[in-house]
């Protein structure tokens, strides 16, 4: 395994610790009032399923209004948060997305779009930059999915997992693209499921269901130490272990 790889390892497996970290937004949808707000469609309380055993929320695009076929939910976090650094960690399942003609997109509104996309052929597609898809997993549906995300703006950094695997370590900002506007802050936070701007019809039954939503601010000492800390584990493990041969960032 290359060096950087380690270090992004070690750096997300440090982060995941969330250290002096401050809850911004929570929603369970069981007893408590969410704090988002509906931005597209009827996303809707729905009751256990074979993966929750409690309430979650389901996004489904049946019944939509033409042209904006989609659910969308939006958190609210803004410029003037005094967090540069942020954590956010959420359970969702998927029920008959591949082969239909939606998709699920988790937007960072930073405030150029950057996205996590789960699309209709199984796959789980990052955005970085303006045109630079990059393809981190696959996914299965009718399974309990974990999200774990830690993006740093004063470090530049994005780092993803998925199921406490690390599937992305990289740039928030690609540089690469000159119209590209640099990450400067996190606007808010969009969960949406559908096809926007569709020609056809694009109600189909396909089902995202999110639950356990947790946004956390992490201040910038915390921040700091959760880089050191990376860096600690990083020359531990450079001392004590040589990488398995099977062992890489999917």
């Amino acid at each position: 395994m290359k060096t950087w790889k380690i270090a992004s390892a070690a750096l997300f497996l440090a982060s995941a610790t969330n250290v002096g970290a401050v809850t911004l937004h929570q929603s369970t949808w069981d007893s408590e009032s969410p704090s988002y707000t509906v931005s597209f469609g009827s996303p809707a309380v729905a009751g256990p399923t074979d993966v929750f055993s409690t309430n979650s929320l389901a996004f489904n695009t049946a019944g939509n209004a033409p042209s904006f076929y989609y659910d969308q939910i939006s958190y609210q976090v803004g410029a003037a948060s005094p967090y540069s650094a942020f954590n956010l960690n959420f359970d969702m399942s998927i029920d008959m997305l591949i082969g239909s003609s939606n998709q699920f997109v988790i937007f960072l509104d930073t405030p150029t779009v950057r996205t996590l996309t789960f699309t209709n052929s199984g796959t789980v597609v990052a955005k970085p930059g303006w045109a630079d898809n990059q393809t981190l997993a696959t996914y299965n549906e009718n399974e309990l999915m974990n999200i774990d995300m830690f993006f740093d703006f004063d470090h530049n950094e994005w780092e993803i997992a998925l199921n406490n695997i690390n599937i992305y370590s990289g740039f928030i900002d690609n540089t690469a693209s000159p119209s590209l506007q640099p990450a400067e802050y996190l606007g808010s936070i969009r969960f949406s499921h559908g096809l926007k701007f569709s020609s056809g019809s694009s109600d189909d039954d396909s089902t995202v269901y999110l639950d356990n939503v947790v946004i956390s601010g992490v201040p910038i000492p915390a921040a700091f130490w959760l880089f050191g800390s990376g860096l600690g584990l990083l020359g531990w493990m450079r001392r004590k272990h040589k990488p398995h041969p099977s062992a890489a960032v999917l």
